[in-house]
């Protein structure tokens, strides 16, 4: 009897467990959803107000929301996976490399978002193919202290003249955009260069500001980058170096240098005069050799 009585008890688990494994595999069964694949194949920034210029130069990567979730930071080009859902808004923010170094990756704060709507007819395993171009916010929010395009018939830098001082000049061959860029020849009586702005400027040193000095350039001579300080209250000078040595094999390159530190750690009412500085002398065996350096768009922006 006792056995007999256990038999029904049995069946019901074993019962249950065919109900809960029929349940399982049919959760396992359901069809996954398919992406929509994102293939983001470069992107551009405007130069200029009405985008007549553009440069792909300084764009490293790019931040994405999908419907106002962050989904991630993705080097350029990229082609990124992306599950639909009932709207597909997707906003895109161009990067870059803090002062040229790939470990310091940084949303670019200057230029605006670019938002794309995919559209209701959205189908599983559609690709879609982005080049976006990046605009800078207005010019009724951003400042530009510096901007230097060598367009204009004057500079807004001057060079050193010391006897083995290498000049600046316009160049009307090698420009990045526009007709100009600046030149620096160097050779065996003219290696070493020097160049200042022709004032000093005043820059925001206080609250979440940021600064920052961009430069695009051409070279096979490395140059860096500073601030002189001047401080009118107590008339001291102050070498503020700000970027490292910069070479790009004379291709065409843009850098944007982050040089908040070096400006709010002055006192407030500092005045700042930005440098270039090369030199084409070994600075172990003293031995010169000869190459060159082209610059453009150079200027320091910031919100007002």
């Amino acid at each position: 009897m006792k056995l007999f009585r256990e038999i029904p008890h049995l069946t019901g688990l074993c019962a249950w467990a065919l109900l809960l494994l029929a349940a399982s595999c049919t959760w396992f069964d359901r069809p996954e959803a398919l992406p929509v694949y994102l293939n983001f194949k470069g992107a551009r920034v405007a130069l200029n107000a009405d985008g007549t210029q553009t440069s792909p130069l300084g764009i490293k990567d790019f931040w994405m929301d999908h419907n106002g979730v962050g989904q991630g930071v993705y080097r350029l080009p990229a082609v990124i996976p992306l599950i639909p859902d009932a709207n597909n808004r997707i906003t895109l923010a161009g990067g870059i490399y803090e002062t040229g170094l790939s470990s310091v990756r940084s949303r670019y704060p200057f230029w605006e978002p670019v938002t794309y709507e995919l559209g209701p007819d959205v189908q599983p395993l559609d690709t879609f193919t982005f080049q976006p171009t990046f605009r800078y916010y207005a010019d009724t929010v951003l400042a530009y202290p510096l901007n230097e395009t060598f367009e204009e018939a004057s500079m807004s830098f001057v060079a050193g003249t010391g006897n083995n001082s290498a000049d600046l000049v316009f160049s009307g061959n090698n420009a990045l955009q526009g007709g100009y860029c600046g030149a620096v020849q160097f050779t065996a009586d003219n290696y070493e260069f020097e160049a200042l702005t022709t004032g000093y400027l005043s820059l925001p040193q206080r609250g979440n500001n940021d600064v920052y000095l961009e430069i695009s350039y051409r070279n096979d001579i490395p140059f860096t980058v500073g601030l002189i300080a001047f401080n009118p209250f107590t008339s001291q000078l102050e070498d503020l170096p700000a970027g490292l040595y910069f070479n790009s094999d004379l291709v065409w390159n843009t850098v944007f240098i982050h040089i908040n530190d070096a400006v709010r750690q002055q006192a407030e009412g500092t005045l700042f005069r930005p440098y270039i500085r090369a030199t084409s002398k070994d600075a172990s065996t003293g031995a010169v050799r000869s190459g060159q350096l082209f610059l453009d768009n150079l200027r320091i922006v910031h919100f007002k």
